[in-house]
């Protein structure tokens, strides 16, 4: 919604810590949205197939259809309701609170920026776009310090402990934590 070089903070750089970015994000005007394509043009396959017939069925084992058609209808059913108890909810990623949006999002099958302005609108809204203001703020820390996705960002003085026992435990979902075992299996 705001490219990661158009907001720094006094002192130059990045912004390190999410508050600070938030409130300057939060003032600052949103890149606008850019008009739908009248026309997308299959590109040249020397085989002579269609595009289309290259891709895979639009859903997976778990029956979930994917495509923005599919996005932009879990994002409204999810304005017309579960919106007004995110804020409480959020955190409890069973519940019907959380958006369920990640997918779309993640392979840009819906846009942030039309996510958050829709959201924007809502009464209940406001936290939720608090949230996707994460997903600028770790594109800038990305863009200013591309190790950042493979090095401590903030080195804490953790160290690595290699215990097999313990990674056996973690990839078969055995570590005692539930939420994360369960992701796990």
């Amino acid at each position: 919604m705001v490219p990661p070089s158009a907001l720094e903070p006094t002192g130059g750089g990045e912004y390190k810590i999410f508050t600070p970015y938030y409130r300057r994000w939060s003032a600052a005007d949103w890149r606008p949205t850019e008009p739908v394509p009248k026309q997308l043009a299959d590109p040249d396959l020397e085989s002579g197939h269609n595009l289309l017939d290259l891709l895979p069925p639009s859903t997976n084992e778990s029956g979930i259809v994917g495509g923005e058609t599919a996005g932009r209808r879990r994002l409204s059913a999810w304005l017309d309701g579960p919106l007004d108890s995110y804020e409480d909810g959020r955190d409890t990623p069973a519940g019907e609170h959380t958006s369920r949006l990640f997918a779309y999002l993640h392979l840009g099958c819906l846009s942030p920026l039309e996510v958050a302005l829709a959201a924007s609108e809502h009464p209940a809204g406001d936290s939720f776009v608090r949230q996707l203001c994460w997903r600028d703020f770790l594109l800038q820390v990305l863009a200013a310090r591309p190790d950042a996705s493979t090095a401590p960002y903030r080195d804490r003085g953790d160290t690595w402990v290699d215990d097999l026992d313990a990674l056996q435990a973690w990839q078969n979902g055995q570590r005692g934590f539930p939420l994360v075992d369960a992701g796990m299996r």
